[in-house]
């Protein structure tokens, strides 16, 4: 690996059943996370009603610690989210992954491209498409819409690529392993966009907007709504 390859986050994918595997993976993982940089822990929430381990509330305070003992921590909360993952052509999602992000104190990401710039092709290849449908209605947001395909796997990048430069890895702890994660250049004409289709109907004679049925995009995006 050479030197350029350096770490810009680190992933912990959480399969464990037990809490206190949980905790222990999330702490262990934490240790590899670089002075400025963050973790994110991501699973799959279940679809049932049934206990199931809190994983966001056993993360916080694995990193976090008590409400009370914070002051002197050298990790902040980053931010959570939601990722709908649906079937191609699906209109409900199969399965709903979940992800908390925390940030270790420190220089931030963005202030590598101060004083000594970073290479023409490393900005480029990092750039993110903010213009486009999906990024506006979709990835700026905190619940997603994504395909199922490899759903945890496109959830991690584009975590990646919004958080961390084109000539950094990720370190992906999952299932005992860990392995590093290129990055890639965020690309969304393969992702869904939610798009508002609004049907007129009327209440005793006073026309309303009402949401349609979810419908199909063309163009190489998906829509969903």
């Amino acid at each position: 690996m050479s030197k350029a390859q350096a770490i810009g986050s680190v992933f912990v994918v959480i399969d464990e059943e037990k809490a206190t595997e949980v905790c222990a993976t999330v702490k262990a993982a934490s240790l590899g996370v670089p002075d400025g940089r963050l973790l994110f822990v991501i699973w799959k929430q279940s679809d049932s009603w049934a206990p199931s381990v809190p994983v966001e509330s056993i993360s916080v305070s694995a990193i976090l610690g008590e409400p009370t003992d914070r002051e002197g921590s050298k990790w902040d909360f980053y931010g959570c989210g939601a990722a709908r993952l649906y079937a191609k052509h699906g209109q409900r999602p199969t399965t709903t992954a979940m992800w908390v992000g925390f940030r270790c104190r420190g220089e931030k990401a963005y202030l590598r491209n101060r004083g000594d710039k970073l290479p023409a092709k490393t900005v480029l290849a990092s750039t993110i498409p903010v213009s486009d449908k999906v990024f506006t209605r979709d990835v700026a947001n905190n619940v997603w819409h994504m395909r199922d395909q490899g759903g945890l796997d496109r959830v991690i990048s584009r975590l990646q690529s919004l958080t961390t430069w084109s000539d950094e890895t990720a370190l992906v702890y999952r299932d005992g392993t860990k392995r590093r994660k290129k990055h890639t250049t965020m690309v969304l004409t393969d992702d869904y966009v939610p798009v508002a289709n609004r049907v007129e109907y009327s209440l005793d004679g006073f026309p309303f907007p009402q949401s349609g049925k979810q419908k199909r995009g063309v163009s190489g995006q998906l829509h969903l709504f």
